[in-house]
C-alpha cells in the first residue's frame, strides 16, 4: 500500500481530495448557519470572508468612518436566513450568473464591494483533479543503464 503513494500524483491527489472534503464540509455548512471571518485592512477598510447558502463571499467595505473600539479580528456564526438580504435591490450587481456575483453597495469609492463564489465551483474541480491524479497509472522508473564493457564481462 505504501508503494501506491510512492509518487507526487499520488499525494497531490490526496492533498486535493482532502481539500475537496473541506470544502464540500464548508458548503454543508453554509445551508444551514452563515460564518463570517471579518478583519481590518486598513485603516478606514474592512474584509471579511463569509460563507452562506451555497456560496463564499468576500466583502471589501471601505468606510471614511474609523471603527473605534473594535477588535482587529472578528467571527460571526449566524443563521443561514440572516443574508436573504443580499437579494436586496438596493446592491447594484455588475454580473450575477451561476452562483457567482459581483456588486457593491453605495458609492464605487466609499462603499461595500461583493464578489460571491459558488462552493460547486471549488468542490467539482477538485475533485475531478483529485481523481485524475490518484487513478491515473504511474509511469516506470527512469532507470539509467549503465554499458556493460566488453573487456568486464569476461
Amino acid at each position: 500500500m505504501r508503494a501506491y503513494f510512492g509518487g507526487w500524483k499520488r499525494k497531490a491527489g490526496v492533498a486535493t481530495l482532502l481539500m475537496a472534503l473541506v470544502l464540500a464540509g464548508g458548503w454543508v455548512r453554509s445551508k444551514i448557519v452563515g460564518d463570517e471571518f471579518e478583519f481590518e485592512s486598513g485603516p478606514a477598510s474592512t474584509e471579511a470572508l463569509e460563507s452562506f447558502n451555497g456560496s463564499l463571499l468576500w466583502a471589501t467595505s471601505i468606510d471614511s468612518d474609523a471603527h473605534a473600539g473594535t477588535p482587529p479580528f472578528r467571527w460571526h456564526t449566524r443563521p443561514a436566513s440572516d443574508y436573504e438580504h443580499l437579494r436586496d435591490p438596493i446592491y447594484h450587481w455588475e454580473f450575477r450568473a451561476l452562483g457567482f456575483g459581483v456588486g457593491h453597495f453605495g458609492d464605487q469609492h466609499d462603499g461595500l464591494w461583493i464578489y460571491v463564489t459558488p462552493y460547486w465551483a471549488l468542490v467539482i474541480p477538485l475533485t475531478l483533479l483529485s481523481a485524475l491524479l490518484l487513478l491515473s497509472k504511474p509511469r516506470p522508473p527512469n532507470q539509467l543503464k549503465t554499458p556493460v564493457a566488453a573487456s568486464d564481462s569476461a
